[in-house]
């Protein structure tokens, strides 16, 4: 794909996700999840009266991740092009640096909707009420992006030859696995209420 993932339309992103091309993928899908879940997280707070300093510093952190995660979005496309280039040589330190580097990827989405946790929580408890709903939907859709990029984690490591890295990443990704479950039981505790 010649073109920058964030200049791209909704629907010709999702026309690019559909078609028979290797990126777009999931990594991408996941980091864009995130997004979507911090954007709401973003909307909730905008309509929250700012009674306090927490409100808005987690407006500054949504902001940042929110950023942060369009980038992982573009990254993860040129992380499995690297991985697609030396793919054929296997055997080379080239192609393990690159399948690290995809890896590396996938954590840092996992880590950026994993720091969203407290201000899903926040919310959840002081945000407004009439967009309760949307922080259910955050919450979901920042576990599903930690439970997504998990898979391209697991599938990664396979072709891992250092058994450190191996141990290392699979570790990180199940701490990030914890709290995914916690975001789930936001948006659970929010369903079950309404």
């Amino acid at each position: 794909m010649s073109t920058s993932l964030s200049d791209l339309s909704v629907a010709d992103y999702l026309s690019s996700l559909a078609a028979k091309t290797s990126t777009p993928g999931g990594g991408s899908a996941a980091a864009l999840s995130a997004a979507q879940g911090v954007s709401l997280l973003s909307m909730v707070c905008e309509f929250t009266r700012p009674d306090s300093e927490s409100l808005t510093a987690i407006k500054q952190e949504c902001a940042t991740a929110q950023t942060a995660c369009i980038r992982l979005a573009q990254e993860d496309i040129d992380a499995f092009n690297n991985v697609m280039k030396w793919y054929k040589d296997q055997g080379k330190e080239e192609y393990q640096q690159a399948v690290e580097g995809a890896i590396r990827v996938s954590l840092n989405i996992m880590h950026e909707a994993s720091n969203l946790i407290d201000a899903s929580e926040y919310l959840a408890e002081n945000g407004n009420k009439n967009l309760i709903s949307d922080v259910a939907i955050g919450a979901n859709f920042l576990a599903s992006a930690i439970q997504s990029a998990l898979v391209n984690v697991l599938i990664n490591c396979r072709s891992i030859t250092d058994n450190e890295v191996r141990t290392r990443s699979n570790q990180e990704a199940q701490n990030y696995l914890d709290i995914a479950d916690q975001l789930t039981g936001i948006h659970l505790r929010i369903r079950d209420n309404l």
